[in-house]
C-alpha cells in the first residue's frame, strides 16, 4: 500500500514500521540515523587506535608491565636499594641489584616477560618472532678491562642467555659475573593499528628499552638502570596508509549526517503544520460539542496547550538528533581541514595538543551521546520499552526534590571528611577525591579498604570514625536509595498496570489517552483490558476495573492511570494504525483528538471521535 498518512495523530507520531507497513513509505529517517551512528562509532575507533599508538600512559604501561615482575619479584634487593620507580614516569629510575645469582633471576625475568608479552592481553604490541621485521632482544656482556672480550648475543628464548642460561652452575654464574663490568639489554616492541575494518594494519611505532646492570666501583653491587628510547615514528608511506582513509572516512560522515540532517527537518517540518492546523481549528472556534464558540476563548484554549506540548508535537527527540548533526558534521569538517593541511603524522601533534583538539574531540562525544539519546524515540512505539520513559515522568520530580534535600547532610560530610582526614588520607586529600569516595560508599564498595585507611590516622579517635562512616552509609544507602527506590517502584506501578494483558489474543484498536497528573498519553492500544471501563477524572482516585475477557478481581489504585477508548474513521477502514504514541497535556491530548488532517481541505472536527460507552 502506497499513500501518506492523513490522520492528524498518525501524521505527526507513527512508528516508521508502521508507516511501511500501512502506506509503503520506507523508515529512511531511522536508516540514515543508524548509519551516522555507525560512522561516528567508527571515529571512536579510530581515536582509541591513535590513543593506544601515541599515548605515553600506554608506554608507560608497557614498560610496567615488563618490569613489574622482574624487580619487583625480589623483596630483598628492593629493600636494601631502597628502588623508587613510578609506574606513572618512565623516566629512567635505578635499583640496587646483589652481585650473585639474583641479578640471572631478573635478566631471566625481563626475557620472559618479553617473549609472553603478548600472552598479557596488550593491544596492538607486536614482539620479535621468527620471520618477523622487529629485531630480537639483543644483550651485551661488557667484562672489567682485560680480564674477556664483550660477548653479544640474540636472544630468541629465555634460554638464551649465554653464561647466564639457566643450565649453567651457580659456581660458573657466580664467577662469570665478578668478571663484568655492564650488561645492557635491549628490547624492541612494535605498535599496530589496532582496527583492521578500514585501515591498512602496517607497524607505525617502535619502541626501544634498554635495561643496564653497571658496577660503578669496580666492584660490588650492579645498578639496574632502565631507559627508553623515543620511538621511531610513522614513515610518510605509512602515514599516506592513516590518512587517506581518515579523510574519505570524515567526508562520509558528513555526508551522512546532511542526509539524517534532511529526514529530521521533514519531521520537524510535520511537526510544525500540525501545530498550525492545531491553532487554525482553535481559531476558527472549533469546540468539542460542534458548536461555535467565541475567538477570543477559542486562542485562550490554543495559549492553554503549554510549550512543552508544543515541542513533543514536533517531536524534542528529533531536535536531539538535529543538534547531533550539526556537532558530528562540525567534528568532521575539522578532521578533513586537519588532514588537508599536513601529511605528517608527526607533525599534528601541534594540533592534538591544544585546545582546538579538546574542542573536537569533544564535539565528537557529545554528538555520539545525543545520537544515541535520540533512539529513545523509538521505544515510545512499543508499550513495554516506553515504561521506562513513563516511569522517568512520574518520579523524577519527587527524586529530584529527594536528592536536594539531602544536598546539605552530603555536604557536611565531605566538608568534614577534607578537614580532619584531607592532610592524613589519599582518599580524602582533595574536595574531588571525598565526593568520588563518599559515592563509591554509597554504592556498598570499598567500604572496608576506607575504614582500614581512616583508622591509620592515629590523631583522629577511632570512635568519631566508626560513627562517620556508619551514619553516613546509614542515611546515603538505607535512607535515600530506598526512598528513591519506593519513589520509582510506584511510578512503575502507576504506569504498568495496563500492560497486565499485553498476552491477551482478543485485539482491537481504540484510540485512547491515559490521563495522570493533568498529564496525556495519546496513543492506540492492542488491549482490551481498559475499554471505556474506568470513570474519574485526572487527579481523582481511578478504580480498575478488568475487562470482561480476563477474569481478574477488581483493584483500586490511587493515581491510576485514567484511559478511555475513541474510534474514529481514517483511511485505513475505519480503523487506527498501531505504533502510535503522544504524551502531552490533557488539554492538548482532548485538542488533538477532535482534529483530523484531510490534505487540501480546510481542517476539520472528526465527528465520529466520541466516548464509546
Amino acid at each position: 500500500m502506497t499513500g501518506e498518512p492523513q490522520d492528524l495523530l498518525e501524521e505527526i507520531e507513527i512508528s516508521p514500521i508502521s508507516r511501511w507497513r500501512n502506506y509503503g513509505v520506507w523508515p529512511s529517517r531511522l536508516l540514515a540515523q543508524l548509519v551516522v551512528i555507525f560512522t561516528a562509532v567508527q571515529h571512536v575507533f579510530w581515536i582509541e587506535g591513535v590513543m593506544v599508538q601515541y599515548s605515553e600512559m600506554f608506554e608507560r604501561n608497557v614498560v610496567f608491565m615488563i618490569l613489574s615482575q622482574a624487580f619487583y619479584a625480589h623483596e630483598e634487593s628492593s629493600r636494601v636499594g631502597g628502588y623508587k620507580y613510578d609506574k606513572e614516569d618512565s623516566r629512567p629510575n635505578e635499583f640496587v641489584v646483589f652481585n650473585t645469582t639474583e641479578t640471572r633471576i631478573q635478566l631471566e625475568k625481563i626475557i620472559d616477560n618479553y617473549f609472553t608479552l603478548e600472552e598479557y592481553s596488550v593491544d596492538s604490541v607486536s614482539i620479535a618472532k621468527e620471520g618477523g621485521r622487529i629485531p630480537f632482544p639483543q644483550i651485551h656482556y661488557v667484562s672489567s678491562s682485560g680480564q674477556a672480550e664483550d660477548l653479544w648475543l640474540d636472544l630468541r628464548s629465555v634460554d638464551d642467555l649465554g653464561p647466564f642460561s639457566p643450565e649453567k652452575s651457580p659456581t660458573s654464574v657466580t664467577k662469570f659475573i665478578h668478571g663484568l663490568e655492564k650488561i645492557e639489554i635491549f628490547l624492541f616492541l612494535e605498535a599496530l593499528n589496532p582496527t583492521q575494518w578500514y585501515l591498512k594494519r602496517d607497524a607505525c611505532v617502535l619502541w626501544k628499552y634498554e635495561f643496564t646492570y653497571t658496577r660503578r666501583l669496580g666492584a660490588g653491587p650492579f645498578f639496574a638502570k632502565i631507559n627508553q628510547h623515543n620511538p621511531r615514528r610513522c614513515t610518510n608511506k605509512t602515514t599516506m596508509g592513516y590518512s587517506t582513509p581518515i579523510f574519505w572516512l570524515n567526508a562520509w560522515l558528513c555526508f551522512v549526517c546532511v542526509w539524517h540532517f534532511c529526514y529530521a527537518l521533514s519531521r520537524v517540518w510535520r511537526g510544525v503544520l500540525v501545530l498550525n492546523v492545531l491553532r487554525q481549528a482553535h481559531s476558527t472556534g472549533d469546540s468539542d460539542d460542534g458548536e461555535n464558540t467565541d475567538s477570543d476563548s477559542s486562542v485562550n484554549v490554543w495559549d492553554k496547550i503549554s510549550w512543552a506540548d508544543k515541542l513533543t508535537i514536533i517531536n524534542r527527540w528529533v531536535l536531539i538528533s538535529i543538534v547531533a548533526d550539526v556537532l558530528l558534521f562540525s567534528y568532521g569538517l575539522f578532521q578533513i581541514v586537519q588532514v588537508s593541511i599536513t601529511t605528517e603524522r608527526q607533525q599534528q601533534h601541534e594540533w592534538e595538543a591544544g585546545w582546538v583538539s579538546d574542542i573536537v574531540t569533544a564535539l565528537l562525544g557529545l554528538g555520539c551521546v545525543l545520537q544515541l539519546v535520540s533512539l529513545m524515540e523509538y521505544a515510545e512505539y512499543s508499550l513495554v520499552d516506553y515504561l521506562i520513559l513513563q516511569v522517568n515522568r512520574v518520579a523524577r520530580q519527587d527524586v529530584l526534590k529527594i536528592l536536594c534535600g539531602i544536598v546539605p547532610i552530603s555536604a557536611a560530610y565531605i566538608v568534614f571528611g577534607v578537614a580532619v582526614y584531607g592532610n592524613k588520607v589519599s582518599r580524602f586529600g582533595t574536595m574531588g577525591n571525598t565526593v568520588i569516595t563518599l559515592f563509591s560508599l554509597c554504592l556498598g564498595d570499598e567500604v572496608y579498604n576506607t575504614y582500614m585507611d581512616l583508622l591509620e590516622v592515629k590523631e583522629v579517635s577511632s570512635v568519631i570514625t566508626v560513627f562517620y562512616l556508619t551514619t553516613f552509609v546509614g542515611i546515603h544507602f538505607y535512607v535515600l536509595s530506598m526512598s528513591i527506590l519506593a519513589v520509582v517502584e510506584e511510578g512503575f506501578i502507576t504506569q504498568g498496570l495496563w500492560l497486565l494483558d499485553v498476552d491477551n489474543n482478543d485485539h482491537t484498536m481504540d484510540l485512547h489517552y491515559t490521563s495522570h497528573n493533568n498529564s496525556a498519553t495519546i496513543g492506540y492500544s492492542s488491549s482490551p483490558y481498559y475499554r471505556s471501563d474506568l470513570s474519574a477524572t485526572p487527579g481523582q482516585r481511578g478504580c480498575f476495573q478488568p475487562s470482561p475477557a480476563r477474569s481478574y478481581s477488581t483493584r483500586s489504585y490511587a493515581s491510576t492511570p485514567v484511559r478511555r477508548s475513541y474510534t474514529s474513521s481514517t483511511p485505513t477502514g475505519g480503523r487506527m494504525a498501531s505504533g502510535v504514541s503522544l504524551h502531552v497535556s490533557t488539554q492538548a491530548a482532548q485538542a488533538l483528538q477532535n482534529l483530523t488532517w484531510d490534505r487540501g481541505t480546510p481542517p476539520q472536527r472528526a465527528q465520529s471521535a466520541t466516548p464509546t460507552q
